[in-house]
């Protein structure tokens, strides 16, 4: 089950104009798993329209405290297994070596295409099998604050009732940190009730908050002169918005700064050797490794780690950018990401064998490299019908209108869903190449690298190879 925020704000004269409720959809694994019941649309008269509309969802009561405390045994740590330890080194030193070979690849040869269609093509070349799709199985949203304690409960009741109806016995609930705040809150006071209940953190949303942080913690550096260079709204980028055209526009930054080292370095632990001797002499160095180099490696990893449905890679990923909440006085990621990684390390049992399987993603299609966060799927799906041509954009706030919109949405999209499958037979299709290798991509990239490195060129090298020193010099007389 995946929960998000349906918010739209209106133009309007005194800008008031806005509504809210909570999203919720059940998504399964495999296609021919789902067996939906028979739904008659009644077809209402003029008059009959006028009639007062109910929810369709049962209302729960939240009656626990505002802020309860965490359980004694929340605080308790488990280690993981050593199957889970040893399956997680072997893929982060595989995953570490093809990033490297993708970014020596990428800036000696412009005509290599950039992260994901780099890593599509590799899966097609090693002839690995597509991944099955996901299925989105659209519920009635609830027409409440989304962030209150009932509408939270509500929703995770109906998630317990259709899961158990199912014959799952796990509720994996994911939403974002705002929401995960609540709904753990929620397990705390109703232990008993929740017992199956398994919260989990969105990491789309994750990502995007660790990008604010880098952006943050390289303020007043020069980063965002150089990303202006090939980007724009690079603001919005460095405040953890416009994912993922901002993690590509890091990753093409870090590429370019990394240029002349890339070239003489053959393994990733000799390119860490280098760069952590130029850090320990050089403070600048230390700035631009710690807070930029490294957090854009984490992201590959954690990029990497859905896209291929590594779970033990998501783990690692996830408890090496705690420590950049942290710096960056993110505080409600520091708390419950925490929480979240902790919470994680705890599974066993079938939801474990599940998620070391790939099952924790989501992808559009049957292909390679295309698993997607749980929170990405629903504002790909719920939110781009809900806010397309014929959402609620530009309608009515009249609130009775507004409520029919909000308890009719499932419907409709189910209805566009299984539309779009008859005519263009998305399903049959599989997702075995991406947009990035396409020709005209290709030279895009090269063309965005090429005026990065303009850029850096005028600038003092943050990284400045033993025995270059005549060009830091010559970078200040062109500044």
């Amino acid at each position: 089950m995946v929960t998000d925020n349906f918010d739209s704000n209106v133009s309007s004269q005194n800008v008031l104009l806005s509504t809210h409720s909570l999203a919720v959809q059940l998504t399964v694994r495999d296609q021919e798993e789902v067996t939906e019941a028979e739904t008659k649309i009644q077809r209402l008269s003029r008059e009959e329209f006028k009639n007062p509309i109910s929810q369709e969802v049962e209302v729960q009561r939240y009656h626990g405290p505002k802020k309860p405390p965490m359980p004694e045994k929340e605080t308790k740590r488990e280690v993981l297994s050593l199957r889970v330890l040893a399956h997680q080194a072997v893929q982060l030193s595989r995953s570490r070596d093809q990033d490297l070979n993708f970014m020596k690849q990428v800036i000696n040869d412009n005509d290599k295409p950039e992260f994901s269609g780099y890593n599509t093509d590799l899966c097609r070349k090693q002839g690995q099998a597509s991944k099955p799709a996901t299925t989105a199985i659209y519920t009635p949203q609830i027409d409440m604050d989304p962030a209150d304690s009932d509408t939270m409960l509500t929703a995770m009741t109906e998630a317990k009732q259709l899961t158990n109806q199912s014959g799952q016995n796990e509720i994996i609930f994911t939403n974002d940190q705002q929401f995960y705040k609540v709904t753990v809150q929620i397990t705390w006071v109703y232990p008993d009730r929740f017992a199956n209940f398994i919260p989990r953190l969105g990491g789309m949303h994750t990502l995007m908050s660790f990008i604010g942080c880098v952006g943050n913690l390289m303020a007043e550096t020069g980063l965002g002169d150089i990303m202006k260079s090939a980007f724009g709204s690079v603001s919005k980028m460095l405040a953890g918005r416009m994912f993922p055209q901002n993690f590509r526009a890091l990753r093409l930054v870090v590429e370019e700064i990394l240029r002349s080292i890339l070239i003489k370095v053959t393994s990733r632990n000799a390119l860490m050797i280098v760069l952590e001797n130029m850090a320990s002499s050089s403070p600048t160095s230390k700035l631009w490794l710690e807070n930029l180099v490294k957090p854009v490696f984490i992201m590959m990893v954690f990029v990497r780690a859905e896209r291929e449905g590594e779970w033990p890679l998501h783990l690692w990923a996830m408890q090496e950018m705690l420590p950049y909440f942290f710096a960056a006085g993110h505080h409600n990621y520091t708390r419950y990401g925490t929480y979240y990684l902790r919470s994680m390390e705890k599974l066993h049992g079938n939801v474990l064998e599940k998620f070391m399987k790939g099952e924790h993603v989501m992808r559009h299609k049957n292909g390679l490299w295309n698993g997607i966060w749980s929170d990405m799927y629903i504002e790909t799906t719920f939110m781009r019908y809900g806010k397309g041509p014929r959402g609620i954009i530009r309608v009515t706030m009249r609130p009775e209108t507004l409520k029919k919109w909000a308890f009719s949405m499932h419907i409709c999209s189910g209805i566009l869903q299984d539309l779009s499958d008859m005519t263009d037979d998305s399903r049959a299709d599989e997702a075995t190449s991406h947009k990035e290798e396409k020709p005209s991509r290709i030279r895009s990239d090269a063309q965005y690298r090429e005026n990065i490195k303009k850029t850096l060129e005028a600038c003092i090298d943050p990284f400045q190879l033993p025995g270059q020193k005549g060009s830091t010099l010559q970078y200040r007389r062109k500044l």
